[in-house]
């Protein structure tokens, strides 16, 4: 989780990159930017976490964390994540992830990455559209 601008923004990326928070200083528009603090954490997910540092990917019913996820995760059969306890792993389809984020209406934001580690950005709605991602079945 990233605060830019007293605003919270979850990032959920594969276990291969390695989240840097340079990387969204011009998309959340500010050059103040930096990884969450535990307490701060726990008070906008309702989650603590745990010695290993890890978030469940979303946080449904929550709009007052952004979403943010990396297209790589799509490119993959399957994703898994650690759901609100480090001892409670889940692993589940990329298309079901996509699935799921529309019917909870989760405004998720997608991120790709290109050789010279810039990202561009996506809305949720627009990954059919633009045959970013499987087509997903909703």
């Amino acid at each position: 989780m990233l605060k830019a601008k007293d605003r919270y923004y979850l990032v959920v990326t594969t276990c291969d990159w390695s989240i840097k928070a340079r990387h969204f200083k011009k998309p959340f528009g500010t050059k103040d930017i930096r990884f969450a603090k535990p307490d701060e954490i726990e008070a906008h997910s309702g989650c603590g976490i745990g010695s290993r540092g890890s978030l469940p990917p979303f946080l449904p019913g929550n709009m007052t964390v952004a979403h943010y996820f990396d297209l790589a995760i799509l490119a993959s059969e399957n994703f898994m994540f650690y759901l609100a306890a480090n001892t409670i792993s889940v692993r589940m389809k990329s298309t079901d992830l996509y699935k799921l984020l529309t019917v909870s209406g989760t405004k998720a934001v997608w991120f790709s990455r290109n050789l010279e580690e810039r990202l561009d950005f996506f809305h949720h709605e627009e990954l059919p559209r633009l045959r970013l991602s499987p087509p997903p079945c909703v």
